[in-house]
Formats: structure tokens, C-alpha cells, sequence
């Protein structure tokens, strides 16, 4: 059962009088026109059953001291709390018919909607089921038992006088009902994966949501591509070192303005490519084409986006694990081939809210989510101990 209560929808407790028990449940529908939006708008339902309640409490004929009915039933099987449970109704058309009855009414009407959903007829038999653990006898009845009205509509009446059967739909699905909300509710929002190890708040929070995973998912990559970017320079620097003779003073400053570089070509790749649209993604000219490091100017990517030029002044020491906080994530070693932008179309998804993630060209073997996220960390774990060494090597 997925009950709306009074305290979600912002009411206070029911004025209406108390009245423990009664031979039964009334159905009724709206005897109005009812907009076919509520099939695909839940957020319309609900403010359909505010705005009932809303001219109930203003009809000064009928005096109501709260919304008529006990309970209603929309489309997408919510049961909407009205005067609840212990409570008289008061939309039986008048009082001996009030006190004999409860009430429940489908968001369904003369005209529009006017065929319920297997899912209202699903809430509709949830409301009857909590009526009767809670006083009600086993009578299930139309509005136009016993009073004169076309309520509940034929299809809604057909249906009681069928003895109000749970719908064979609902029986078969257990999802029968659920909204996209819930599933992505259920499945991004349960906390059910065990928190990573490293995690500061492990203690108090051992389990986490798969969304929170993703993020932290996200956030370990962009680590990585950052260090990886400010490593791979290093590593071409040093390389091109060797059989020199060079000092330990001019290897630093080679590996320094490298890592500086490719920060810098970083910071303004990521940029680039966030402002191209995602199916949209360029490729970059060839690194023949650009300057190397320590070199300024340069034009690569849509028109009009420069690299900016490295300072003159002497590159300040400091570790590897320093340079790889400064700016971007993701750099590029000269001489790799064509150019591209380097945060790809499909991770670019992943920063739009709403957008839809796009596999990569070639998924290869698919992995469970576990384990593709055990891999990242290993990967992470992997970039850290070669960065160790990394500047090991180049404070020796």
C-alpha cells in the first residue's frame, strides 16, 4: 500500500466527528470532468485531492468541517488520506446514509478520465482492506446504493458490482503501481553498498547509496586523470634526460615544467570540451600542430580558445603530488597523435543532471558494478604507489 497521510500533504488532524465502526465502504468518483493528466503527473493528483478538500471546507451549504470522504485513490495507486481512519464521512448524501458507510473516491470523472487504472482499483482495495481492519464491516457499495446519483460512474460501479476484485495486473506485477520516481528512489537512494574503506565517516555510515557511490566514483577518476596527466609529463621529461648529462638542477626543472604544462593543457582542454555539446565532441588538431612545452601561444579545438602561455619566471619546486592539485584533470603528452578532447562525450553525461549516460564505442566485456568499481580503486591505489615512486626518483 502506498499511503499519502494528512501530515505529507501539509493538513492537520480531521475536525470531522469520530464514529468507530460501520457496515462497510461506499465508492464514489468526482461527478465532475477530470483531466487525463493525472495518468502521466502524480504531482496533479495530488493537488487534485488538495483542491477537493480545498471547496469542501468553502461550500457553506454543506457546512463540511473537512474533505467529505475518508480516503482517495488516483491513478498511479496512491491512497490519499482524507478524513482517515475512526472518522464519519460526510459525502454519503446525508446522515443515516453517512453513519452506515465509509467513503473512498476515485480521482476518475464524467468525463476525461473516466476509466480507472488497474493501479486506483489496486489503492481503492487498499483503502477498503485498512477500513475494514479498523471498523468497517464487509459491505462494499456505489454512492447510488441507496441514493440518487449517477456516482461512481459506470466503469467504477461495474467494478464494485463485480465485488471489488484486486486487479489480476497488480497480482502479477509487484512493481504494478510504481512510479519512475520510486524505482529510481529504490535504486539510487537505498543504503546497500558497503562504504569504501577509506571513507572518513565509515564508522557512522558503513553503508552507502549507489548514488553516492557514483560521485565518489566520479571524483577518484578526476583524481586520477589529474595525477596520471601531471606522471605521464614527468615520465616524458625524465626520458628526455637521458644520455644528456644533465645535472640533477636541470632534470627537476625539465620535470617541473613539463608537469607545469601539462596542468596548464589540462585546465584547458576539460574547459574546452565542457563547452562543446556532447554530441558534438571535436577532435583536436595534431600535436605537431601545437606548442610543446614551455612554449606560449597556439590555437587547437573551436576557434578562438588559446592555451594560456606559461609564465617566463623559473617554475617553483615541489613534488609531483604538489603540481597535480593546481588546475584541469587530464593532460596529454606531446607527440601522442591527434588531439582530442579529453573529458569524451559520454563522461561530459554524467556532469548534466537529467542526461542520459551514452556507452563508450566499445564497452568490451561487460562487469558488475561491484566490480568495476573494486577495479577503479585498485587502478587508484596503483596511481598512488607509481606517483610514490615517481617522486622518489626525482628527489634521489
Amino acid at each position: 500500500m502506498k499511503l499519502v497521510t494528512r501530515a505529507q500533504l501539509g493538513w492537520p488532524a480531521s475536525a470531522a466527528p469520530t464514529q468507530a465502526t460501520a457496515k462497510g465502504v461506499k465508492v464514489h468518483y468526482e461527478g465532475a470532468p477530470v483531466s487525463t493528466k493525472l495518468l502521466t503527473d502524480h504531482t496533479g493528483c495530488i493537488s487534485q485531492w488538495k483542491a477537493i478538500r480545498a471547496s469542501h471546507l468553502a461550500n457553506r451549504t454543506e457546512n463540511y468541517s473537512d474533505v467529505a470522504y475518508n480516503y482517495a485513490a488516483c491513478p498511479h495507486g496512491y491512497l490519499l488520506e482524507g478524513r482517515g481512519l475512526g472518522k464519519r464521512t460526510g459525502a454519503n448524501g446525508n446522515q443515516a446514509l453517512n453513519v452506515a458507510h465509509y467513503t473512498i473516491v476515485g480521482l476518475v470523472g464524467s468525463s476525461g478520465l473516466t476509466e480507472p487504472t488497474d493501479a486506483m482499483l489496486g489503492a481503492i482495495r487498499d483503502g477498503i482492506e485498512l477500513l475494514r481492519a479498523h471498523g468497517a464491516g464487509a459491505e462494499i457499495k456505489g454512492h447510488r446504493d441507496g441514493y440518487a446519483t449517477a456516482c461512481p460512474g459506470g466503469p467504477l460501479y461495474a467494478w464494485v458490482q463485480n465485488g471489488a476484485p484486486r486487479p489480476k495486473s497488480e497480482e502479477d506485477d509487484p512493481m504494478a503501481g510504481l512510479t519512475k520516481l520510486d524505482i529510481f528512489n529504490a535504486v539510487w537512494k537505498t543504503d546497500a553498498i558497503a562504504a569504501p574503506s577509506d571513507a572518513t565517516d565509515i564508522k557512522t555510515n558503513p553503508n552507502w547509496q549507489a548514488l553516492s557511490v557514483l560521485r565518489d566514483t566520479q571524483a577518484r577518476v578526476r583524481s586520477m586523470d589529474k595525477r596520471v596527466a601531471a606522471m605521464s609529463a614527468a615520465i616524458t621529461a625524465l626520458a628526455g634526460q637521458v644520455g644528456k648529462g644533465a645535472d640533477t638542477a636541470t632534470v627537476v626543472a625539465a620535470v617541473e615544467a613539463a608537469i607545469e604544462h601539462a596542468v596548464i593543457d589540462v585546465n584547458i582542454n576539460t574547459k574546452e570540451a565542457r563547452s562543446w555539446p556532447s554530441s558534438l565532441c571535436p577532435r583536436r588538431r595534431p600535436s605537431s600542430s601545437l606548442p610543446g612545452p614551455g612554449r606560449a601561444g597556439g590555437v587547437h579545438g573551436p576557434a578562438g580558445i588559446r592555451r594560456r602561455p606559461r609564465s617566463d619566471s623559473a617554475v617553483r619546486p615541489g613534488h609531483v603530488a604538489e603540481r597535480r592539485n593546481r588546475r584541469g584533470c587530464r593532460g596529454r603528452i606531446a607527440g601522442e597523435g591527434p588531439r582530442r578532447p579529453v573529458a569524451r562525450c559520454h563522461e561530459l553525461s554524467l556532469a548534466r543532471p537529467g542526461s542520459v549516460m551514452a556507452a563508450p564505442q566499445d564497452p568490451g566485456v561487460y562487469i558488475s558494478s561491484s566490480q568495476m568499481y573494486q577495479e577503479m580503486r585498485s587502478l587508484h591505489d596503483a596511481v598512488s604507489r607509481v606517483e610514490t615512486k615517481l617522486d622518489g626518483l626525482r628527489d634521489s
